[in-house]
């Protein structure tokens, strides 16, 4: 229980900054990028839709939104956290922070670009998952 607030709080961070890139894309307007790397080489790649052709923001917006939501639920009925309901959230966990890993290994070995905005989503799945497990 101790770090439910922790995720909770990276989880409303990870649906805002999914739903800023989403805007922004949708809008068709240019990221800013402040450490000097092109982030739209990167969200308008052709990598920006891994699984089931859904754009990686989508899916962000909707794994924070489940974690979020989860989360919550989980605050106010801590006893409705059983071990089989928090191996599927350490499972759904891992898995978002691997499809992070790999989206950092595409950008560095592929795109050969740096997206802040993304690296920063990655880095709030990962520390996500960490705080399920620990």
């Amino acid at each position: 229980m101790s770090h439910q607030y922790s995720i909770l709080l990276l989880a409303f961070i990870g649906i805002y900054l999914s739903f800023f890139i989403f805007r922004k894309k949708y809008k068709k307007e240019k990221l800013v990028c402040y450490l000097g790397e092109d982030c739209n080489k990167v969200i308008y790649s052709k990598y920006s839709r891994l699984l089931f052709n859904i754009p990686n923001e989508i899916l962000g917006i909707l794994y924070y939104s489940l974690v979020f939501i989860t989360t919550l639920f989980f605050i106010i009925n801590p006893e409705l956290l059983t071990i089989s309901i928090s191996m599927i959230r350490y499972i759904i966990g891992g898995f978002a922070a691997l499809f992070s890993i790999a989206l950092i290994f595409i950008q560095l070995g592929i795109i050969k670009e740096w997206c802040e905005y993304c690296l920063f989503s990655a880095l709030i799945s990962l520390f996500i998952f960490l705080f399920l497990i620990i």
